[in-house]
């Protein structure tokens, strides 16, 4: 069950999807449904998400569109939390790879490329000299992960705390923004690891634009 992929899936759903539970009644009876949901405005990513998950997990859904022009899906997971626990997936923020995907570069790229579609950014800084640096941002400061990239990529990163207004709810929020080079210390192990699994065509294209010029 271990596998690329399933890296993949975890890194999307740790950085776009939820777990959350909500009581039904059935039949007079007060039930609790335990559902895991992804959805994001990249339909490419939703789709190579969804299908892992059912390959993976043997559960079918079809995709939906939501009002404001998102993608997603969703699933029952009663049965499936002791699998979970298993293959050691947190759905809780910041983003922490499992031990299975972060001790072995094969898992953590996909899982990174994952992390990437979701929560991630692209941005090539200094056009004279071009950097390409990659931006995670989370609710939490991202340490775990900050230490696993910095083992697997023979690279330094960095982690901002940042607080921002948000205009809809109209409140203050705390993030965390976690970035890191692409250089020639780990393009190589970069363009073979991760970005074959970057499925977000604007990111894909621009990294992979960067790393060719190298």
């Amino acid at each position: 069950m271990k596998s690329p992929e399933l890296g993949y899936l975890i890194g999307t759903l740790q950085g776009d999807g939820c777990y959350y539970q909500y009581p039904v009644n059935d039949r007079g009876k007060i039930r609790v449904r335990q559902v895991i949901k992804l959805d994001a405005k990249d339909l490419e990513m939703i789709e190579k998400s969804k299908g892992i998950f059912e390959k993976v997990f043997k559960r079918k859904r079809k995709t939906y569109q939501l009002s404001d022009g998102r993608f997603g899906f969703s699933f029952l997971v009663r049965n499936l939390l002791n699998k979970f626990k298993e293959l050691d997936m947190s759905f809780k923020d910041p983003p922490k790879p499992p031990e299975w995907v972060k001790h072995k570069i094969e898992f953590f790229g996909p899982y990174l490329a994952g992390l990437i579609d979701s929560d991630g950014d692209v941005r090539i800084k200094r056009p004279k000299y071009p950097q390409c640096a990659i931006r995670i941002t989370s609710g939490h400061r991202q340490k775990n992960l900050e230490i696993s990239i910095e083992k697997n990529f023979n690279c330094g990163a960095s982690i901002t705390e940042e607080r921002c207004f948000n205009k809809k709810w109209k409140i203050w929020n705390h993030g965390s923004r976690l970035e890191f080079l692409i250089s020639s210390k780990n393009f190589k192990k970069f363009k073979r690891f991760v970005l074959p699994y970057i499925m977000v065509p604007r990111k894909k294209i621009k990294i992979e634009n960067y790393i060719n010029n190298q």
